[in-house]
Formats: structure tokens, C-alpha cells, sequence
């Protein structure tokens, strides 16, 4: 199967940076897990791990939208007598899913 990105290559955004290995398994265990994971389902292919990464993006993308739609009925909401936390909890959830 062939996959051909209309992009050209040129003007392709870099998508990977080099990551703190420690950092993000004193975080959580980040990366030791998807690690272990990946080493014990054989999932050493390009194209596997690509759709192991499209499919959190995807994820992400949809939990960013909950939260869009949450910040907006925040918005449409502020007239009432809301707890001033929950909107600023929502705003900072929409700040640390950005890709």
C-alpha cells in the first residue's frame, strides 16, 4: 500500500522534537509504558506506530472540542451565578491540550 502526501516535503512542519526520557517517566511513566507496550504487541513498524500517534491525536482533537464547547458555554453562561473557578478550570484545560 502506498501512502502519497500531497505536502511538499519542503514545506512539511517538524512534527517530532527531541523529548526528556526521564522527565516523562518522573511525570508518570510516560514513556517507559508505551515502551514496554510497544515491545510486547511487536509494534516496531513505521506505519503502526503512526497509527498508534494519528489515533491520540484524534483523541485529543475530540477532548479539545469538548472543552471548546464547555469554554463556550461558559461564555454564554457568565450572566449566572457560576463558580468563577470552573471557566478558568476550562481555560487552562484548553491551554494544556495544544498541540
Amino acid at each position: 500500500m502506498s501512502l502519497e502526501i500531497d505536502m511538499p516535503r519542503q514545506e512539511m512542519i517538524k512534527q517530532y522534537a527531541k523529548r526528556n526520557l526521564v522527565e516523562l517517566d518522573n511525570k508518570g511513566g510516560y514513556y517507559i509504558r508505551h515502551l514496554s507496550a510497544m515491545t510486547l504487541e511487536k509494534l516496531n513498524g513505521k506505519s503502526a506506530i503512526a497509527a498508534e500517534l494519528a489515533h491520540r491525536d484524534m483523541l485529543i482533537n475530540e477532548m479539545r472540542n469538548a472543552l471548546l464547547s464547555c469554554d463556550e458555554a461558559m461564555e454564554y453562561m457568565s450572566e449566572y451565578d457560576i463558580p468563577l473557578m470552573l471557566p478558568d478550570q476550562v481555560k487552562q484545560a484548553l491551554e494544556l491540550c495544544k498541540v
